[in-house]
């Protein structure tokens, strides 16, 4: 499931802890548990093995702060900003609020980082809300949160999108079909293929030219394939 790459990704990217309590949950809780853990969804032993944020703190929040900082959240995806921009407005938003940003600054970090990756890994709403109860949101929150989401998901998969699509456009195509009349392997004289030469800029004034060559079976893939990108496209515009 998609929280598990995510909190992994999530906490490898930080310092290991070296206390004496994360010997003792390391040792009450070895790897060979760590995959049932995983396969059972068992949230309290992800919490001691991990030492997750406790998303139970957001129950401590008014709906107004909870609902201002879930704004924030999604504004941040939203305008692509920076991970230090994000702590920025969420310490702003705290210190207004006459919220401790110090507590609340690892649970704001991971729920920024799963609804980044729900977004990119396209995870159903029913997947999502059940693994958002299961870190500690409690279930008005989680309805509350469903509202957003329902609201600019569309526009967070457009710009998740749009960050994906190659920064080189196509400027210019040739292509030309031919046959093999000659080859050191008897089976494949008389097989068609496609050469095709391409002109992309690469921006700042220069271009450059990629040349390939496809078989007929390999094109008609190709083609398969462009003509799906171009409907999921379409579909997102």
């Amino acid at each position: 499931m998609f929280i598990h790459q995510t909190l992994r990704y999530f906490f490898l990217g930080s310092e290991e802890d070296s206390s004496a309590d994360s010997s003792e949950v390391v040792d009450e809780y070895d790897s060979s548990d760590s995959s049932d853990v995983i396969d059972e969804y068992d949230s309290r032993k992800l919490k001691l093995i991990f030492k997750m944020p406790d998303f139970q703190l957001l129950q401590k929040l008014s709906q107004e702060a909870y609902l201002e900082l879930l704004d924030t959240s999604f504004k941040c995806l939203a305008e692509k900003l920076q991970p230090f921009e994000s702590l920025s407005q969420y310490k702003t938003i705290c210190s207004n609020l006459g919220i401790e940003f110090s507590e609340l600054e690892p649970v704001l970090q991971l729920l920024l980082q799963l609804i980044r990756d729900a977004v990119r890994k396209n995870t159903s709403w029913t997947q999502f809300h059940d693994e958002l109860l299961n870190l500690g949101m409690s279930e008005h929150q989680v309805d509350l949160f469903s509202k957003w989401w329902e609201k600019v998901h569309s526009s967070l998969v457009q710009t998740t999108a749009a960050e994906t699509v190659p920064i080189n456009p196509l400027i210019d195509m040739e292509w030309k079909f031919g046959v093999s009349s000659a080859s050191s392997q008897l089976n494949t004289i008389g097989n068609v293929f496609l050469q095709m030469k391409l002109e992309v800029d690469q921006g700042n004034g220069r271009t450059k030219t990629v040349c390939f060559e496809l078989q007929l079976s390999e094109f008609y893939s190709f083609l398969h394939e462009m003509e799906r990108a171009r409907a999921s496209l379409d579909y997102l515009s």
